[in-house]
C-alpha cells in the first residue's frame, strides 16, 4: 500500500504507516484522505495486531495545511474503531497541532 502522500509497510503482524507531505507533513486534506484510506484497507486484515503512525522529514505533522484555509471546511475523517491499537511514533518536532491533528484522523481511545 503506497501512494504519493502515505506509504504502509507490513511485518510481523505490524503495520508501520508512513506521512510523506513534505516540507512539514501538513495535514490537508488529500493527506488525510490517503491516510483514512490506508487505515480502512488496513481494518480489513484478520492478522494485523497494531498500526504505527510516524512520518518522514524532521516534523511529525506541523498542523493544517495553511494553503488550504480558504477552501470550505472537511468534515474530520473518522476511521471505524478497529480491534487492534494505532500508536503513534513521534519523530522529529511535534509542533502544537500535531497531536491535535492526528487525532482528527485517528480516534484515539
Amino acid at each position: 500500500m503506497t501512494d504519493n502522500l502515505v506509504s504502509c509497510a507490513l511485518a510481523r503482524g505490524v503495520a508501520i504507516v508512513t506521512l510523506c507531505n513534505p516540507p512539514v507533513n501538513a495535514l490537508s486534506n488529500g493527506l488525510r484522505a490517503a491516510l483514512l484510506s490506508t487505515l480502512q484497507e488496513l481494518a480489513e486484515r484478520d492478522h494485523l495486531s497494531a498500526i504505527i503512525l510516524t512520518a518522514t522529514g524532521r516534523v511529525f505533522i506541523a498542523g493544517a495545511d495553511i494553503t488550504e484555509m480558504d477552501l470550505p471546511p472537511e468534515r474530520p475523517y473518522h476511521p471505524s474503531s478497529s480491534s487492534f491499537p494505532v500508536r503513534l511514533r513521534l519523530r522529529g518536532h511535534a509542533r502544537r497541532g500535531s497531536l491535535a491533528a492526528s487525532r482528527s484522523v485517528v480516534r484515539c481511545e
